[in-house]
């Protein structure tokens, strides 16, 4: 399995903050029973 992100975003070191527009997040070749959990956060 593997994701990717595409959209904005800013580098700070070795951290990478995404935002300020939509996201895009694709999920690939995820097993068919397989669960996905999702936790999004707006910061602080």
């Amino acid at each position: 399995m593997a994701l990717r992100l595409s959209g904005p975003h800013q580098t700070a070191g070795t951290l990478t903050y995404w935002g300020g527009e939509d996201l895009e997040l694709t999920v690939l070749n995820l097993p068919k029973a397989a669960t996905v959990r999702w936790h999004l956060s707006r910061g602080s």
